[in-house]
């Protein structure tokens, strides 16, 4: 039987309002910023920063704009817009990455154009 670990998290209003202190090295996670931040087992949630990002990733789809165009207007993109290497599809309406879902490009390689896209739960 397989683990699941499951992180401490709720949306930032309820950290805040309950403003826990984490144990030292335990992350808490916004559901609805997906900004975290790790414990020290002494400090509130008010009182810890938030986690830095890490390195940037290869680059990938030019703007968020172009990844929005592209989903709202399928075939209108050409393949090659999409060379790199991974591209992050955020939610229109919260801008949050998405999650627990597959973004599917059907590619017409010999025009060079995305045909279809779909978007399935994994």
């Amino acid at each position: 039987m397989a683990n699941r670990i499951q992180l401490r998290r709720g949306t930032a209003a309820e950290w805040t309002a309950a403003n826990p202190v984490l144990g030292d090295g335990e992350p808490g996670v916004e559901k609805d910023t997906g900004k975290v931040k790790y414990g020290n087992g002494t400090a509130a949630w008010s009182a810890l920063p938030y986690a830095s990002a890490g390195p940037q990733g290869p680059a990938g789809v030019a703007s968020d704009s172009s990844v929005k165009d592209l989903i709202t207007t399928p075939g209108t993109e050409t393949a090659t817009a999409l060379s790199a290497t991974y591209a992050s599809f955020r939610d229109s309406v919260t801008g949050l990455p998405l999650e627990g879902k597959h973004v599917i490009l059907t590619v017409d390689q010999a025009a060079n154009e995305i045909i279809d896209i779909l978007v399935e739960d994994i």
